[in-house]
């Protein structure tokens, strides 16, 4: 163990990988989690999207995830997934994988996701720039987000340019911007930005462990605060 960011426990493998717990990781009967590789800018202790996540499910926007640590954006991190669903409590397979960009790591993956979408349920480039349209697997159905808050003007176009170069191609890619800051969440829009990201991946990926272990008015109050997460994003996506 190395650091607790976000009330949560951030470890590191032997191999130099770092993992993310949620707090809701030592809590007894939990069902398992799902996972999700990041690739962060720069920052190895990743605290602004921890704090993010952890935000997310106090408000009930999200399900707890655990974070994989990407090593670097030239290796999948697809292994890194495997080690970690050997140690912790991780649901298998690929309907319960993800990967996650932020900042100049959106592009790494993308790449990621339309190369081997066999790997992964979905993926989200965050704030990020494109340089060129990444390798494409024939005849794939990737499931991607690419998003930018408000005051990301440069990210926001480079999204657009890639998301019209993946269409002609025969990707369609989920568009997310003009986020701004939500009071209820505190913090900035950028820190909005990333809740709304979550709550895309907790719909993306499976199982979804609070659809079957709480009581029937626990699940209710629970879509109603996701149903506020889908009121909120009707506005942007597209």
């Amino acid at each position: 163990t190395v650091a607790h960011p976000a009330g949560g426990t951030l470890q590191e493998l032997p191999d130099g990988t770092r993992v993310w717990l949620p707090a809701q990781y030592d809590r007894p009967g939990e069902p398992a989690f799902p996972l999700v590789a990041a690739y962060l800018p720069g920052d190895r202790d990743g605290g602004r999207l921890y704090a993010a996540l952890a935000g997310s499910v106090a408000h009930g926007l999200a399900d707890p995830l655990i974070v994989v640590q990407a090593r670097d954006c030239a290796t999948d991190p697809s292994a890194a997934l495997d080690a970690a669903a050997r140690r912790y409590h991780a649901a298998r397979g690929r309907a319960a994988r993800a990967v996650i960009g932020l900042g100049d790591r959106a592009q790494c993956a993308v790449r990621a996701e339309l190369a081997h979408p066999e790997r992964y349920r979905a993926a989200a480039g965050v704030s990020g720039t494109y340089d060129a349209v990444p390798r494409v697997t024939p005849g794939a159905r990737p499931r991607l987000l690419l998003a930018a808050a408000v005051d990301e003007v440069r990210q926001r176009a480079s999204g657009l340019r890639l998301r019209a170069a993946l269409r002609r191609v025969g990707v369609r890619a989920r568009f997310l911007d003009e986020v701004t800051r939500d009071p209820a969440l505190g913090g900035d829009a950028h820190r909005h930005l990333l809740a709304l990201v979550s709550g895309y991946l907790t719909e993306e990926l499976h199982p979804h462990p609070y659809r079957h272990r709480h009581s029937h008015g626990h699940r209710l109050a629970y879509f109603r605060r996701r149903h506020r997460l889908t009121r909120m994003a009707v506005f942007h996506i597209h």
